[in-house]
């Protein structure tokens, strides 16, 4: 098994950032605040 190198890593975060935001757009502003705690962001880290 080999490891994902931090070029893959990169664009994992990437990619799970992007679906992330295109989620939250169709989110109400309540659901939007509880999926960003369960991931333990805010909005600085956005």
């Amino acid at each position: 098994m080999r490891t994902a190198t931090d070029e893959e890593r990169a664009e994992a975060r990437a990619r799970f950032r992007r679906k992330l935001a295109e989620a939250e757009e169709r989110m109400t502003p309540e659901k939007r605040a509880e999926v960003r705690a369960a991931f333990g962001l805010d909005r600085s880290a956005a």
